[in-house]
């Protein structure tokens, strides 16, 4: 992290594969596809204020466990939080997006 300041979308790439992954290997184009997944659903939970994990399925056509890991990996880097099982919204962290 530099200056408080967090990409996870491409900074924590390496660190995202060791949490998401442990032990399959993910080639480029869908370690790109995730973090372009990731960084949508982010943006979208900022956009609505809160969402449920029902609704980011059917927004992003991905499976439940699919959005549980990208919700993971935004929790484990302090963006998203569940103020109660199955809803979701951002924490106050600034981040850069690119």
């Amino acid at each position: 992290m530099i200056a408080g300041k967090v990409d996870i979308f491409y900074g924590f790439v390496e660190n995202l594969t060791r949490i998401l992954v442990r032990g399959v290997v993910l080639v480029k184009g869908s370690t790109d596809r995730m973090l372009t997944r990731i960084k949508s659903m982010y943006l979208y939970i900022k956009e609505k204020g809160s969402v449920t994990t029902e609704e980011l399925v059917d927004e992003f056509g991905t499976t439940q466990r699919t959005v549980q890991r990208d919700l993971n990996v935004l929790e484990h880097n302090k963006l998203v939080h569940s103020p109660c099982r199955g809803k979701w919204e951002t924490t106050k962290r600034k981040i850069k997006v690119s």
